[in-house]
């Protein structure tokens, strides 16, 4: 573009906001691209932004490096694009910006700033053409087949503006190609021959389309006892994890990414401080997961247009896998942050706060980004999903009162939140049950006999009503039963109370509590987790209602250190299991005589 007909900054301030002069040819839209070249120290760069409003011949420009090195009267050159979004096979692996920059070009060192670098450029895989020279295919049929890393990504005829047919005209043979090598071509109209890669690229903030969105009824199991118990995660399903400093709420979600039954998983760390981040990154590695997930990363010393950007990047990354035939896992950390960062730009910006000051459009974004998970029909014609599992740190750890945690659980199917209280007893994972806490609508009654068909289908019969048995004794005990007795001290309670305040604390001890660190209890399998609900099932029917109640403590710790100890078997935990009965039977049976002759003598 000539000099004379771009662009030209008129202010710019620190908050990474700038105003820029159109010329009389440009008519840029909202959520185009603007570059602005710079030239700092000799060397040249570049810095991108997003238009965000239009005015007349000004336009308000947000950009994601900061405007500091920006001047009156700079360049600003529209790209005449929004945001692209760009994925391909072999992405496993790869760590990027929210801006979708590599972060592994500079091995060691910090990236400069406006520099950017393409995290697919060395990216390969074997290529198989699935359709020949003269067929028609229509928006997102299958092309080819692209191996790599042990997957089998697709290769689709790419979307069409006007949803036209393309006709092969050459495909290439069989072999391994860049991902950013022709494949094919495919012709349009007589004037019109595109050629085509293995990398698909679409707007960030457009979701793409879909044949059919269907309902989330398959339940992914994450070896996790307190999710798929109780609570259930769906394959397409929306998650939210909420919780303050030190309830393990990052080794929660990656552990649901290590053992989750998913092909891929995308992981946004959204806000983070770079050594948490870091932190975060390295432990994924030293976990082998690297080897399926895709990191998203923009620290909290990145400008807030950056931190809101990465979640709408991260979902973008997502529906592309999806479209090549990807069950995918998205996780989150955190919503808060992104929502902090949309609040201080908002607030440069000098839109209307709404509660807590974040601006009034908050909802509407966050469902936006809800929306965009959940298991569709792909224009192909096959099924896929996106999962998303998504933390929310809150303010002062007040997540009834914190705006982002009271938004999230409005479109969420499903919240887990790990409280202080549990945690600093010991028990981990910290997830608080009772009013006002860990919820779920997956096994309300519009998807209850979905899901009961499902388990029936596995003979995994009365996993729901096990659960719900399990899940409402640990609230009772953990909340109203603990508040009584704070009130009342355990003498003044009922026998019948105080009998079942102790069955809590024992199946949290024997079911709940998971050692994320030993190698046979960091996951639990359907199968053993059904006999250890079973367990539970049988061991509260044979707890007896003792007026001893020292002695009724007594008794339910040494069943909880026992049971706990039968969590950490490889094998013959259905032997020790039913060992702790029959020793419960013969260390009660005494009491059990002594209170049917006290019920006779009152009779």
């Amino acid at each position: 573009m000539q000099p004379e007909l771009a662009a030209r900054i008129i202010s710019a301030n620190t908050a990474g906001i700038a105003e820029i002069r159109l010329s009389a040819t440009q008519a840029p839209a909202v959520y185009e691209m603007v570059r602005f070249p710079l030239e700092i120290d000799g060397r040249p760069i570049e810095l991108l932004g997003e238009i965000t409003e239009i005015d007349g011949d000004t336009a308000v420009v947000q950009l994601y490096e900061g405007a500091e090195a920006l001047s009156v009267g700079g360049i600003a050159l529209p790209t005449g694009e929004p945001s692209i979004c760009r994925v391909a096979p072999g992405m496993p692996g790869v760590r990027m910006s929210g801006v979708g920059s590599s972060l592994d070009s500079m091995p060691g060192q910090h990236i400069p700033r406006g520099e950017h670098f393409s995290p697919l450029a060395d990216l390969r895989a074997g290529f198989e053409a699935c359709a020949a020279p003269g067929d028609r295919l229509p928006v997102g049929a299958l092309l080819g087949r692209a191996h790599v890393g042990g997957l089998d990504y697709r290769v689709n005829a790419p979307h069409d503006r006007l949803q036209r047919d393309g006709l092969v005209e050459w495909v290439a043979a069989p072999g391994e190609y860049g991902v950013g090598e022709i494949i094919a071509t495919l012709r349009y109209s007589k004037d019109e021959v595109r050629e085509i890669s293995m990398t698909s690229e679409y707007p960030v903030r457009q979701p793409r389309p879909v044949a059919r969105r269907l309902r989330a009824i398959r339940p992914l199991f994450t070896g996790k006892r307190a999710i798929d118990s109780s609570m259930v995660l769906l394959e397409g399903g929306k998650f939210i994890v909420i919780g303050g400093a030190g309830t393990g709420k990052t080794w929660f979600t990656q552990d649901l990414a290590k053992y989750s039954n998913v092909d891929l998983v995308v992981l946004v760390l959204c806000g983070e401080r770079s050594g948490e981040a870091t932190e975060v990154v390295i432990n994924y590695q030293k976990m082998g997961l690297m080897d399926r997930t895709v990191v998203i990363l923009n620290t909290s010393a990145q400008s807030a247009q950056a931190r809101g950007q990465s979640v709408r990047f991260g979902a973008a990354v997502c529906e592309g896998l999806r479209d090549m035939g990807m069950n995918v896992l998205m996780i989150v950390d955190s919503l808060s942050r992104q929502g902090q960062g949309d609040r201080e730009t908002a607030g440069m910006l000098g839109k209307m706060p709404g509660k807590q000051s974040f601006p009034v459009d908050m909802p509407s974004v966050m469902a936006a980004t809800f929306e965009r998970c959940g298991r569709a029909t792909c224009l192909g014609g096959f099924d896929a999903s996106i999962t998303g599992v998504m933390a929310v740190s809150p303010d002062g750890d007040d997540y009834e009162g914190d705006a982002i945690a009271q938004v999230a659980r409005q479109y969420a199917d499903g919240t887990v939140i790990l409280t202080n209280k549990v945690a600093h007893r010991g028990y981990y994972p910290a997830v608080g049950f009772g009013a006002g806490l860990s919820t779920s609508k997956t096994t309300g009654m519009e998807r209850r006999d979905d899901l009961r068909s499902f388990f029936d289908e596995r003979k995994l019969h009365d996993w729901i009503e096990l659960g719900d048995q399990i899940t409402a004794t640990v609230a009772d005990s953990e909340g109203p039963l603990t508040d009584q007795i704070k009130v009342l001290t355990a003498k003044r309670m009922s026998a019948e109370d105080y009998r079942r305040y102790l069955l809590g604390n024992v199946y949290r001890r024997a079911f709940f509590v998971q050692d994320s660190g030993h190698t046979v209890d960091q996951r639990t399998s359907p199968e053993r987790m059904l006999v250890m609900m079973r367990f539970c099932r049988d061991l509260g029917a044979a707890f007896p209602l003792l007026q001893d109640k020292e002695h009724a403590r007594t008794l339910a710790d040494q069943l909880g250190g026992k049971a706990y100890e039968v969590t950490l078997l490889e094998d013959g935990y259905e032997e020790a299991y039913q060992a702790i009965l029959a020793w419960l039977h013969n260390a009660t049976g005494k009491d059990r005589a002594g209170d049917e002759g006290q019920d006779h003598a009152a009779v």
